[in-house]
């Protein structure tokens, strides 16, 4: 655990030997109590699998807040490192992701940049495929709001 402030490194160290119902005051004590009840929730509402969010898009909605931005980033590098997830495979966690707010795929399209053989089969593939109209939509409407920034 090289590089994390002293805090943060014995919080680390001791949080998988501690019971999880003392995970907050613990998180308070190391780390104050704005920043230590903040990683507390979040560790109480893990993020499912990659996997499971593909296979259950809707379960997106389950999640608080920060969960979600994590949910997309993991889904994205997801698709980004398995070459047997498809584009057809991500369509519906879009889908959901979207339906909560164009800044999900933004951060989805920034996230799979690092792959761009499959970013630009994604685009092709919502830009060619009628039955992804509301995601072609959606992604221009991420270009124009980007033009204008």
């Amino acid at each position: 655990m090289m590089g994390l402030p002293g805090s943060w490194h014995w919080l680390l160290e001791e949080l998988p030997e501690t019971p999880k119902r003392f995970w907050r005051e613990k998180a308070v004590g190391y780390l104050g109590p704005e920043v230590g009840n903040k990683f507390a929730s979040f560790l109480e509402n893990p993020v499912p699998e990659p996997a499971e969010l593909l296979k259950n898009p809707t379960k997106f909605h389950e999640l608080g807040l920060d969960s979600r931005y994590l949910a997309v980033v993991l889904v994205g590098r997801y698709f980004c490192e398995n070459e047997k997830v498809s584009t057809r495979d991500v369509v519906p966690f879009l889908r959901s992701a979207a339906s909560e707010g164009g800044e999900y795929l933004a951060l989805f399209a920034m996230t799979i940049n690092s792959n761009r053989s499959k970013a630009i089969a994604l685009l092709r593939e919502i830009s060619v495929n009628k039955k992804y109209e509301d995601l072609r939509r959606e992604f221009a409407n991420l270009g124009w709001f980007i033009q204008q920034a």
